[in-house]
């Protein structure tokens, strides 16, 4: 039992000397070594390398005794491609030589594609606009006989053209087809009632030719064109045949 003791006693000496080394290592590291190392690094002060291009922050970091660590890029539309928009740390710093420096330089104004929203639904195309980074300009209606209420008839920037990030695009939208007519029956009408007659139906007077008839008295209409009951968008012209 005492032969036993003895060897933990032992062991517990070697130990705790192990223990003691160790710390008194560390001590000695962070209290003599490691302050010797720093103070032998001299003082420089960070230059200022915003608005300088990578080329020329580089040679300045390596002039005044310092190393670049990273570069990060980001799009800028005020800034050209590859100028410095930032740093760390800032200019005028009081660091030790050797402190690494960490940029952020310009990629430039981001350029997106114009998408084509011909034939698209304006709250559809507008969304497709914008997800590309594009905003809608001036909207402007007109009547169409081929596309549907509010359906983008042109976009005045062609797809496929590259353009600056958040500018904006002209749409013309459909209003629909022309509100329509139908035609006034004429046959029958004296000529001098024609003309009041189309102009209340938003129609206008075309041709007027005459032809014998023995059926209609003289200034009577015998035939028209467009037919009567026949649908025509406003201001259509209506071309009339009256008796001699």
């Amino acid at each position: 039992m005492n032969e036993n003791f003895r060897t933990v006693l032992k062991y517990l000496g070697v130990t705790v000397g192990f223990i003691f080394t160790i710390i008194l290592l560390v001590i000695i590291v962070d209290k003599l070594i490691l302050p010797a190392l720093i103070h032998d690094k001299d003082n420089v002060t960070v230059p200022n390398l915003q608005n300088k291009t990578l080329a020329e922050a580089e040679q300045l970091i390596i002039q005044n005794k310092l190393s670049l660590a990273k570069v990060n890029e980001q799009y800028n539309e005020k800034s050209p491609a590859g100028t410095v928009l930032s740093q760390v740390p800032k200019a005028g710093s009081e660091v030790k030589s050797g402190r690494s420096i960490y940029l952020s330089v310009s990629k430039g104004m981001e350029l997106v594609t114009v998408p084509y929203v011909i034939g698209m639904p304006y709250r559809t195309a507008r969304v497709t606009l914008k997800n590309r980074g594009i905003e809608v300009g001036t909207v402007t209606y007109q009547t169409s006989e081929n596309l549907g209420s509010d359906t983008v008839v042109s976009q005045l920037t062609p797809s496929g053209k590259s353009i600056p990030y958040g500018n904006s695009i002209d749409l013309v939208v459909s209003k629909g087809p022309e509100a329509q007519v139908k035609i006034p029956n004429l046959i029958g009408k004296r000529i001098d009632d024609v003309q009041k007659i189309l102009q209340e139906s938003g129609l206008q007077l075309g041709s007027v030719n005459t032809v014998r008839h023995e059926t209609y008295l003289s200034n009577t209409v015998v035939n028209q064109s467009p037919e009567a009951g026949d649908l025509a968008s406003k201001g259509t012209v209506v071309n009339i045949l009256i008796s001699k």
